[in-house]
């Protein structure tokens, strides 16, 4: 490797230094070029010539302005005995390197062309600036979502947060599923907490060569899946509402209670082919996901009954517990509940529970 180029931005301000630098491993032999170039040695001067092209390093949307750039060069000096002086050298400042504007099909850019004496142990610092920013854009983007969030239900908010892909395609008809990253691979959750798994090994590791990254720079579909499944389906939320839907215990509770109480959510939702009522649709428990999402084996007797004080009581939605406990008794047979509900009009007794 004979150049690095790092650059760090503010995410705020998206004010940012740019650094490029010849780094000056023995075998770099002083070569301004990234592949291949041509090497002549002067002996009677010690002069050695590179020929050859280094790319621009291209900017897009943003400007850029020359701070700061030198290089080093090594110096005769004499050994003082006894004494460790390291290498003499000194400092180099070298030309300011004015970076040009441009424009594509992709939009505005800045050039920074690295010169023509750039040698190893070279230097330059540039000051950037994304254009046409507008400081106002994450305060807009969060306004006026309390008051759109408010009236939703818990069922509502499983829409908006989670359901695995088969849940969703039978909720739609078969007309959504889980989105698919190119060179990634499908999300395990079609709501928005099915982005957070990139997204938080995105923010944590600043990879912004991640797939979804190149997705998103690519194209606006990641945007229009979300908005495109939640206006088919009207519903839209975050998870802070949710946890104010809960009980005071939970509200009150460490993050650690708020995380296990957002288990409620993606537990329960409205599946066509698995309801708790065998003429409408009526939200129900998941035995597991995504495998027991939709259909006769979603719904089975022994999970709900093991999980619904985690689930529905100590959370406080004291009715969706009570349209499992209805739902299962009025199968009752012989003291026994089935552990497949089938939307109590098939349910199964393969095994029963007490």
């Amino acid at each position: 490797m004979q150049y690095l180029v790092m650059h760090r931005v503010q995410p705020s301000t998206q004010q940012g230094y740019l650094l490029v630098a010849h780094t000056a491993y023995p075998s770099s032999r002083g070569s301004k070029d990234r592949g291949l170039s041509t090497c002549l040695f002067d002996t009677a001067s010690q002069v050695l010539t590179v020929t050859g092209i280094v790319e621009p390093i291209r900017l897009r949307g943003s400007s850029a302005e020359f701070i700061f750039g030198a290089s080093i060069e090594f110096t005769e000096g004499a050994p003082v005995p006894h004494t460790i002086t390291g290498i003499p050298s000194k400092l180099v400042h070298l030309q300011p390197v004015t970076p040009s504007w441009g424009s594509d099909g992709q939009g505005p850019y800045s050039d920074i062309v690295v010169p023509d004496y750039f040698p190893p142990g070279s230097i330059m610092i540039f000051e950037t600036q994304l254009e046409g920013l507008d400081p106002t854009l994450d305060t807009f983007c969060g306004s006026g979502a309390e008051d759109a969030f408010q009236d939703l239900d818990p069922v509502d908010l499983n829409i908006l947060l989670f359901r695995t892909e088969g849940e969703e395609m039978d909720a739609t008809g078969g007309e959504i599923g889980a989105y698919d990253i190119p060179e990634f691979g499908k999300l395990k959750y079609c709501g928005l907490e099915g982005w957070m798994h990139p997204l938080k090994h995105i923010i944590q590791h600043n990879d912004l060569g991640h797939p979804l990254c190149g997705n998103l720079r690519d194209g606006t579909w990641a945007l229009d899946y979300v908005s495109n499944r939640l206006f088919k389906q009207a519903i839209t939320l975050p998870q802070f509402v949710a946890i104010e839907q809960c009980s005071d215990f939970v509200t009150s509770g460490h993050s650690f209670t708020h995380d296990l109480a957002m288990v409620s959510l993606q537990m329960h939702g409205r599946v066509k082919s698995a309801s708790l009522d065998p003429v409408k649709s009526v939200p129900s428990l998941a035995a597991g996901l995504p495998h027991f999402s939709s259909g006769w084996a979603r719904c089975w007797g022994r999970d709900v009954f093991i999980s619904l004080r985690g689930l529905f009581l100590t959370t406080g939605h004291f009715e969706s517990a009570k349209r499992h406990i209805l739902a299962f008794a009025s199968t009752l047979k012989y003291g026994l509940i089935p552990n497949l509900l089938d939307s109590v009009r098939s349910p199964r007794s393969v095994s029963s529970e007490l």
